[in-house]
């Protein structure tokens, strides 16, 4: 589902549940329920796989999805996460054994 359709199915349930919960402030125990259902029904459809960005790998531009559970994916395969790694280690290695490194003080 796009996330300009989930957009517009939570605001209609919102409105829904803004006007049943007006309803249940003058005793209405079914507006009450409606109401309860409605905003139970829009946090669910806004908690939907979302838009999480796109991939970190710097050649992808994969668009990721997020389900709402747990922490929002970096990468869009372990492919992109492990070439990712490998260029951070290569490049630390690379880091470590260069000239300028050898020239700063020992601090320890």
């Amino acid at each position: 589902m796009d996330t300009t359709r989930r957009h517009i199915e939570v605001c209609a349930l919102l409105r829904r549940a803004e006007t049943a919960a007006q309803e249940a402030v003058n005793g209405d125990q079914t507006a009450a329920r409606t109401a309860l259902r409605c905003i139970t029904e829009a946090r669910q459809r806004a908690e939907e796989g979302g838009d999480a960005g796109t991939c970190e790998h710097p050649e992808c531009s994969n668009v990721l999805t997020y389900v709402g559970r747990g922490r929002p994916p970096r990468f869009c395969s372990p492919d992109c996460r492990e070439s990712v790694y490998r260029a951070t280690q290569i490049a630390a290695r690379a880091l470590l054994k260069s000239p300028a490194l050898a020239t700063l003080p020992d601090l320890t």
